[in-house]
């Protein structure tokens, strides 16, 4: 149920138990965390060294997220089977990350709660609502404009969203421990 009045920091309540509903995309960061932990090399390192070794030119002095951008832009324009193949790797790595993160949900909450900043630190209980263009992860935050889309899978997510032990979410900040309800509904556009 949605709240009638404006309450800081509540959105809904399911069960009489507020919620807070925080809208995201795939944190680059736990991106970055798991390509780490898979014992690959950092995104951008991967990109820039299939675009050298395919003597494709990119502009080095930009700032990261910029290159990055171009980078799979170019790479993705590239004819040459080779690029065609390890930028196809590259999507597929990043696609099993996301399943991964999908199938225990857990673990991308945790950290969500763990990373936020300081001015935004809050325990309250939440909804993560995960917004994911599958094919073009950059572009994910146009998902946001698309309401009907969103609508329907938030829609169907809280007719079935039920309160449980499962949803219980333990987590560290500043050295002190926190426990809060939250759930991520992941959006995903093909």
């Amino acid at each position: 149920m949605p709240t009638i009045g404006l309450i800081k920091k509540v959105d809904f309540f399911v069960d009489q138990i507020p919620f807070d509903l925080k809208v995201t995309y795939f944190p680059d960061g736990f991106m970055a965390l798991k390509w780490k932990e898979k014992g690959l090399k950092p995104e951008l390192t991967e990109l820039k060294q299939i675009a050298k070794a395919n003597k494709i030119k990119f502009d080095s002095t930009q700032k990261n997220k910029f290159l990055l951008s171009e980078l799979l832009t170019r790479l993705s324009e590239s004819h040459l089977e080779s690029v065609k193949n390890d930028i196809s790797e590259f999507h597929k790595t990043r696609w099993k990350i996301i399943e991964e993160a999908m199938e225990n949900k857990k673990e991308l909450i945790k950290w969500l709660y763990e990373e936020q900043g300081e001015r935004r630190f809050d325990s309250a209980n939440r909804l993560f609502l995960v917004l994911i263009e599958k094919n073009n992860l950059e572009e994910s935050w146009k998902l946001k404009r698309n309401i009907d889309f969103l609508r329907e899978s938030i829609g169907s997510y809280l007719d079935k969203f039920k309160i449980n032990n499962n949803l219980e979410i333990n987590f560290d900040w500043k050295d002190e421990k926190y426990t809060s309800v939250s759930d991520a509904l992941f959006i995903v556009k093909e």
